[in-house]
């Protein structure tokens, strides 16, 4: 047959023969009366010949004339790559430094693991695009979890972590699954300083403003944190309501009359915070208990020795109270009656 110079080449797969063919067009000048074709071929009147059939009524303006079996068009074995994708990834940054992250990446295998030989962990910048490989993990005894220890470096535009399903034959980019990268990075910067007077008279407890000296820079922080410190570097628990927005000027907390004291306290410490946490150093202040003693002397005695018109000279005795456990001295006044007011202080 003489054959036209218009010719196309076409490559056809069959997933359920799990083999390929590469096939040549030729367009005639006259019409067939059969076509060679690939197993499964949609051809009315057919009969099966080997693994192809013959077919008849085709089309006049097109024919597969024959499949050459060659070093260019050859059927071969067509590469099966695995039909499941691992489940369930995640990961959870345990380094609070930017850029930098730490902790584990786990995931649960594939429900069936007969065509996967390993599984493919990568970094990506989104759920579905990969951008530098981090390990690939052996089936069955490669592991799920890969742990990255501490101070990781990020690689730049990583926004994601993604497994596939592999093997022999590569990469099955499509059963794979992703979870989201999060860099936990807390703010660097800490306040300048902190201020506070107590202003609840009652033992074990405070109240009153605390004022905060915002950080040199706020551009990591939204808030700033206040907390009880066993000294002044060392956190034990946040005071009740005790972050401020930087928004709120000046940054003062109003800490509520009868707020208690953790024991131990000794100070309060003023944080710059973010949604991943406080930062690491601090503002710190020492925390004074404002106390007035509710128990009084039991009884003053006092005899004048002076005999001179407008004076008095001699020996005052303070009788001590019932309770002296918030008391650190007695204070004698000059009064205008039994109940006061007073008029001038004698002594301590």
């Amino acid at each position: 047959l003489k054959l036209s110079t218009q010719e196309q080449s076409y490559r056809v797969r069959n997933p359920s023969l799990r083999f390929a063919v590469f096939i040549r067009w030729w367009w005639l000048a006259r019409e067939p009366e059969w076509l060679w074709v690939l197993p499964d071929h949609p051809c009315g009147d057919a009969t099966d010949i080997g693994t192809g059939r013959i077919c008849r009524g085709m089309p006049a303006s097109m024919l597969l004339i024959a499949l050459t079996l060659s070093s260019e068009y050859a059927i071969r074995t067509s590469a099966q790559l695995p039909t499941r994708a691992p489940q369930v990834l995640s990961f959870t940054d345990a380094d609070l430094d930017k850029d930098q992250i730490g902790g584990a990446v786990e995931f649960v295998r594939a429900t069936f693991e007969t065509d996967i030989t390993y599984y493919a962990l990568y970094f990506g910048s989104s759920s579905s695009t990969v951008l530098s490989l981090l390990a690939n993990l052996p089936v069955p005894n490669g592991g799920t979890k890969i742990n990255l220890g501490m101070n990781f470096p990020l690689p730049a535009g990583a926004t994601h972590f993604l497994v596939f399903s592999a093997n022999s034959n590569g990469v099955a980019w499509d059963q794979g699954t992703s979870c989201v990268l999060h860099d936990k990075s807390v703010p660097t910067q800490p306040p300048l300083g902190i201020v506070f007077a107590d202003t609840d008279d009652d033992i074990g407890e405070i109240g009153g403003k605390v004022t905060i000296s915002r950080a040199s820079s706020e551009t990591e922080l939204t808030h700033y944190a206040v907390y009880f410190g066993s000294s002044a570097t060392t956190l034990k628990q946040v005071v009740p309501g005790g972050y401020v927005a930087k928004t709120v000027n000046p940054v003062v907390l109003n800490v509520a009359l009868g707020t208690m004291i953790p024991s131990g306290s000794t100070h309060l410490l003023a944080f710059s915070y973010n949604s991943d946490g406080i930062g690491v150093t601090s503002a710190a202040a020492s925390l004074h208990d404002r106390i007035i003693p509710v128990n009084a002397a039991t009884a003053l005695v006092f005899y004048d020795t002076d005999l001179g018109i407008a004076e008095i000279s001699g020996v005052v005795t303070i009788v001590a109270a019932s309770s002296e456990s918030v008391i650190t001295g007695y204070a004698v006044y000059l009064s205008r009656g039994s109940t006061g007011p007073v008029a001038s202080l004698l002594g301590l």
